[in-house]
């Protein structure tokens, strides 16, 4: 297990997309409960869904992706909106990138032609989420905590 001075060092080194599956789904608990994992090679595009009571229709769909740039894997999975009725209207997609506001504008404007709503969470957003279960722990130097390394 390889150990990272920083969150960002950790997420700008990571390449398992499975690994990266995990972390946003976890990290997307926090606002969606009732969010249930899909991922794998055969998910269909859906890497976790929130579906309305247990067994009932799919009412969110996330995605996430190592990929870059990251608006290429948004715009072909939405193209499976128009063979698959099923899908959910409100689509989150988790990128490690730094997504700027007008590639974000430009895709939910695409995304909203279809009848989809778009949330893009980048690597800010996944920073301040990892950052924040990371565990406090005085530094034996300095009086100062300091963030103890990330492992990924």
């Amino acid at each position: 297990m390889t150990t990272y001075p920083t969150v960002e060092l950790a997420l700008a080194d990571l390449k398992d997309a499975a690994l990266f599956e995990q972390i946003c789904s976890r990290l997307l608990l926090d606002d969606y409960p009732a969010l249930a994992p899909i991922g794998g090679s055969h998910d269909l595009g859906r890497d976790a869904v929130v579906r309305e009571w247990l067994l009932g229709d799919e009412t969110l769909l996330a995605q996430y992706s190592l990929e870059t740039p990251w608006h290429r894997k948004v715009r072909r999975e939405l193209r499976r909106y128009d063979s698959d009725t099923s899908l959910p209207r409100n689509m989150i997609f988790v990128t490690r990138d730094r997504p700027q506001a007008a590639t974000i504008k430009t895709i939910t404007a695409e995304t909203a032609a279809k009848g989809v709503s778009l949330q893009v969470f980048g690597r800010q957003w996944l920073i301040l989420r990892l950052k924040a279960r990371v565990v406090m722990s005085p530094s034996p130097i300095s009086a100062s905590p300091h963030v103890s390394p990330v492992a990924f």
